[in-house]
């Protein structure tokens, strides 16, 4: 795309905001507008501000959910209120068996468009911000000793998912991270890596099907990072990288269209996100210890506090998260284990007691 078939895609995208902005000004002022149609026009005014696989999320909550529910309801957005929210979250509840965290999920959706409602001046006030929900669930999922992570990593080896496993379970690397890595984005000479693509899947609503795309950039600012790649791995990856030239070489079915990337299999496809989900589950579960692919990054943030001894703070920007509570949050699970542990040590010197 050139200079002016982008300065032209700004300016129609710019128009139709305003336009989209002018319909939702005159709809709710003069016509109280129904909720679930201020829903539909909010989210059309967001979608060129936010990401594509976020604005799914926010049309899956919209089309699944919110439509179903509150369409014959003849509620407007200036009179809707905690209790009707409250309402629709117990029916998420018990009627659609939506998980609190689930649920916890379509409140933000919510909460967001009525927020831009009352900054607008649509409304007096949020009425979500009184809406009084369950604590959400934090799922630690299960976590593996450094041994149990070297383990899966060798038995993985034969298969395809072999390279996003040894990446996840050494640098603890979003699945979107590994899947986005290209091999120039390591430096075999300085012995680092570059994190800053991601390779993410979704089900597009508007297009009715599964959607993948590439973006050069992170979950985060913080999740740019630079690694430094242990000497035993650097080796490991450039074995696997003169495999996959040697097979551009010699299989004539070779697909070229992920060239450069590093988590491909040997006719070089990419790695689907659900196949390394699915496999990596039963390759675990094989393996006598059933935990999602995410745990990986979860495990390895464990065995860097409590078998390596680094504190929080390098750990959080080893791992690339924003905020050092989200690194924090998994030490819970630690400090709980190292309290049973110190209890059964006092247990043992108390045995004669």
């Amino acid at each position: 795309m050139n200079d002016d078939e982008i300065r032209e895609l700004i300016l129609t995208l710019t128009a139709e905001n305003i336009k989209l902005r002018s319909q939702i000004n005159s709809a709710t002022h003069e016509s109280d507008e129904e909720f679930c149609s201020y829903m539909k026009r909010w989210l059309e005014i967001h979608k060129v501000k936010i990401r594509q696989s976020t604005f799914s999320g926010y049309k899956a909550h919209l089309k699944c959910y919110i439509q179903p529910y509150f369409k014959d309801k003849n509620i407007s957005i200036k009179n809707i209120t905690a209790s009707d929210l409250e309402r629709f979250y117990y029916y998420l509840l018990t009627t659609k068996k939506l998980s609190v965290n689930s649920i916890h999920r379509v409140h933000s959706t919510i909460r967001a468009s009525l927020n831009y409602a009352m900054k607008h001046d649509f409304i007096n006030r949020n009425v979500a911000l009184s809406v009084e929900l369950p604590t959400p669930t934090k799922f630690l999922g299960s976590i593996l000793t450094f041994s149990e992570i070297k383990d899966i990593i060798k038995i993985s080896k034969p298969l395809p998912i072999y390279p996003a496993v040894l990446l996840a379970g050494v640098f603890g690397l979003r699945r979107s991270e590994v899947l986005g890595l290209k091999w120039d984005r390591i430096n075999f000479v300085n012995s680092t890596m570059t994190i800053n693509h991601t390779y993410i899947s979704f089900y597009d609503y508007d297009k009715e099907a599964y959607t993948s795309i590439f973006n050069n950039e992170t979950k985060n600012n913080s999740s740019e990072r630079i690694i430094v790649i242990p000497e035993r791995v650097r080796q490991e990856l450039i074995r696997l990288k003169h495999r996959q030239e040697n097979n551009k070489l010699t299989n004539r079915d070779y697909d070229m269209t992920y060239d450069g990337y590093v988590c491909v299999t040997d006719n070089g496809k990419l790695l689907d996100p659900n196949y390394v989900t699915k496999t990596f589950k039963q390759l675990s579960t094989d393996y006598g210890k059933p935990c999602r692919f995410h745990d990986l990054r979860h495990s390895v943030a464990t065995y860097l506090y409590s078998e390596f001894g680094y504190d929080i703070k390098d750990i959080q920007v080893f791992l690339g998260h924003s905020n050092i509570s989200t690194t924090g949050d998994i030490y819970m699970h630690i400090s709980d284990n190292r309290k049973r542990g110190m209890a059964e040590a006092v247990n043992e010197k108390l045995k004669d007691f």
